[in-house]
């Protein structure tokens, strides 16, 4: 996948980009939904395009548990 033009995010600016708390970002790291970008050290990075698909799943998700 290519990252041209991504933007990087801490944990904590992707959160408040997708309206989730930061502790939502850790799970859906320690789940695999979601992968930092590798080097990028502490704070870890992530491409917000992976962040923006990832919430996505997750609203699709609970959809479908509604219903």
């Amino acid at each position: 996948m290519s990252h041209q033009g991504d933007a990087k995010m801490t944990g904590k600016e992707a959160a408040e980009e997708v309206g989730v708390s930061p502790d939502t970002i850790d799970t859906w790291v320690r789940r695999g939904q979601l992968h930092p970008i590798p080097g990028t050290g502490r704070p870890r990075k992530f491409w917000l395009s992976e962040v923006y698909t990832a919430e996505a799943a997750r609203r699709v998700h609970y959809k479908h548990r509604k219903e």
